[in-house]
Formats: C-alpha cells, structure tokens, sequence
C-alpha cells in the first residue's frame, strides 16, 4: 500500500478555516506574524493595567491630597482648583491609556487571525508607536528604543508583501 492518494482512512487535506481558495502560509511566515500579534498582546496588557494603575492611584492620590488641603485656610481657591485640574488630567490621561491598551490588543487579535483590519491597526499603530519613541529618545528615556523596535519590526512583518499575502 504505497499509495497514500487512494487511502480511505487518511485525514484530509490541512485547510484551517479562513484559507479557502488562499495558499495557507509557511511556518516562518505564520511565525512572524503571530510573533506580532503575541507582542501586541504584550504591550497592550502592559498598556491596560498601566492604565487602569495609574487612573486608581494617581486619581487617590490626588484625591486625598485635594480632601486634605479643601479644609486648610492656607491654601486659597487657585490651589484648590489646580488639584482639581490636575486630577481631571490624570484621570483622563488614564482613560486614554486604557484606550489605547484596548486598541493594541484589538489589533493583535485582527493580525493572529490574518484579518486586513489588524494589519492596518498594527502598522498605524506601529508608526505612532516609532514617533513616540524617537520623542521618548529626545528626553533620553530608555524606554523609547523598546517603542523604537516594536514599530520597526511590525513594519518590517507587515509592510512586507510575503508575510501579509494571506491577510483578508
């Protein structure tokens, strides 16, 4: 029995679901791109509890501070009003944080299952991604080189033409 073709007992063809029609893609170019998708995962979990971490405690923070200086004569209503500002801003600078957490992982779920949408949101969101990076760079904040990577490597993977065939 050297003909496997005729076997009535063989499974079929290895076709996951989405690929109809498509050439499925090889191992090192699924690779890349799940390698993109699992550091989106990384980055917007990391964005999310930075997020929702400094929204609790930062808007505590200055919430105990505006409660303590609200019943000193010492501080007049300027003060007063810069605590609550401020506590808007941080608030609101972790709403956005949390957004865009929420965005990143959005997009690694869009590029892990070859949707276009995700590309799209990945590399748009790579850019930004890059230019904050080179601003973190011009602060001397290390942490820009990590922005820096993460863009230039979601662009290298999905600006390139053999690893994003397979998107839909």
């Amino acid at each position: 029995m050297s003909n496997f073709e005729d076997d009535p007992f063989r499974s079929p063809a290895d076709n996951p679901a989405g690929y109809e029609g498509r050439e499925q893609p090889r191992d090192d170019e699924h690779g890349l791109i799940v390698a993109v998708a699992v550091i989106n995962y990384i980055f917007g979990s990391l964005c999310l509890m930075c997020g929702v971490c400094s929204g609790v405690l930062g808007g505590s923070v200055l919430g105990i501070i505006f409660a303590a200086i609200g019943n000193d004569p010492q501080f007049g209503p300027d003060a007063k009003m810069g605590m609550g500002i401020a506590s808007m801003a941080v608030v609101l600078l972790a709403v956005i944080q949390v957004l865009i957490g929420l965005l990143v992982l959005l997009a690694g779920y869009g590029v892990q299952c070859f949707r276009e949408w995700g590309r799209i949101l990945t590399v748009v969101l790579g850019i930004i991604s890059g230019l904050v990076g080179l601003l973190a760079l011009s602060s001397l904040n290390i942490f820009g080189l990590l922005q820096i990577g993460y863009a230039i490597f979601v662009l290298v993977v999905l600006l390139n033409p053999r690893y994003t065939r397979n998107f839909r």
